[in-house]
């Protein structure tokens, strides 16, 4: 998250990409998904962006958290997927 803040607010824009900040050197590796093995999902939207992984269900969720009856978000709860960026509230 703070590879990605960074970069946007030195080149005006975010990337289009994790392997474009990979490779403007603002991150030596790729940030992986512990749930899937694969990189955390990462998408732009407007004027920000999202950074997920899967979650403990194994599905991609679209970057939804899970959320309780009240409609509180439950950070590391069993369905939704696990949300770095935006921070939920």
């Amino acid at each position: 998250v703070i590879a990605l803040l960074r970069y946007g607010q030195d080149r005006g824009s975010l990337p289009e990409s994790l392997d474009e900040l990979m490779a403007a050197d603002y991150i030596k590796k790729m940030p992986m998904d512990t749930f899937s093995d694969k990189p955390l999902v990462y998408k732009k939207t407007d004027g920000d962006f999202l950074l997920y992984g899967v979650g403990h269900n194994y599905i991609d969720d679209g970057g939804e958290f899970e959320r309780n009856k009240k409609g509180k978000i439950r950070v590391w709860g069993y369905e939704g997927d696990a949300v770095f960026w935006p921070v939920g509230k």
